[in-house]
């Protein structure tokens, strides 16, 4: 489905038009979804420019009525959506603007959500400043589900310096509660969750990206950002382990090898605090391949 998805190519189309060649293949709402969700982030990339110029981006209206405003701010989602579309860029308001676009073209209920994701572990007990981030919800077999297409297509580097493209399913349909480690919606009710989490709360958590995700951390024992102690034990659940991969802590750039035990699909060990000037410390989770940070706290 993907490989299909990704080797489908628009000849001088609309949005619509394509969405719906797009999704032919596919019978199920579910599968049109995955389609439309793989090739925009197979094809659209994190706009690096315009982050350093969000002027480009922002939205400025004039009207004289609510219904001349409502119809200026349709033209402009539109172009965004478009902007996205044709020249292949954008920042997550035209990721999200253009899903939504090609959802509703095939009938699929859709909606923009904004809200704030932590950039990095200093934001920890920091105060909630606005949204930085925007992602959606669609809408299926009456459930409203959760997606991030800008997150999916790759990632940029230290300071937004390159983007890097890499297709990241795990964004997919992501469980609410899985959501929340990383995303804070505006509004409340796309949390999703019977309970919800706070501002306060939300800034107070350790920082998360991409690693908790795809190795499906589901529990965590220690969820408050800032340690303390000098002596913590951790146990997190995670759900893809292999047996090649290991954990590694680092406190700042101090590389840190604590003997761990797994017990069914928890990993537990015990952290001794080494180096008290450090002001970090980082759990990272190593593949044959790869390191991915899976949570970082401050340490007091």
């Amino acid at each position: 489905m993907d490989s299909l998805a990704k080797a489908t190519t628009y000849e001088d189309e609309s949005i619509a038009a394509f969405a719906k060649k797009l999704s032919t293949p596919f019978n199920q709402p579910i599968h049109k979804v995955r389609a439309i969700f793989t090739w925009i982030s197979d094809q659209v990339s994190y706009d690096c420019d315009a982050f350093f110029n969000p002027k480009s981006s922002q939205r400025t209206i004039e009207y004289k009525s609510p219904k001349e405003y409502q119809k200026k701010v349709k033209e402009w989602e539109h172009k965004q959506a478009q902007s996205a579309f044709y020249y292949k860029k954008g920042m997550c308001m035209n990721y999200t603007l253009l899903f939504r676009e090609m959802c509703q073209a095939v009938g699929i209920e859709t909606v923009v959500i904004q809200g704030r994701i932590k950039s990095s572990a200093k934001e920890i007990d920091g105060p909630y400043i606005d949204v930085n981030h925007a992602w959606n919800a669609v809408r299926l077999n009456k459930q409203w589900q959760l997606l991030d297409l800008t997150l999916a297509s790759g990632y940029i580097k230290k300071n937004c310096s390159e983007f890097v493209k890499e297709f990241r399913p795990e964004y997919f349909l992501i469980p609410p509660q899985q959501l929340i480690k990383t995303h804070l919606p505006k509004e409340n009710k796309w949390q999703l969750l019977e309970s919800t989490t706070s501002r306060k709360a939300f800034m107070a958590m350790p920082y998360s990206n991409y690693g908790i995700h795809k190795f499906g951390v589901s529990q965590m024992n220690y969820n408050r950002g800032m340690i303390s102690s000098d002596t913590t034990t951790f146990e997190i659940k995670i759900q893809h382990i292999a047996i090649f991969d290991r954990v590694v802590l680092y406190e700042d750039q101090r590389t840190i090898f604590p003997r761990v035990r797994l017990e069914g699909n928890t990993l537990i060990f015990d952290y001794y605090r080494e180096d008290h000037d450090a002001q970090y410390l980082s759990v990272h989770f190593e593949t044959k391949d790869k390191s991915y940070l899976l949570v970082k706290y401050k340490l007091d």
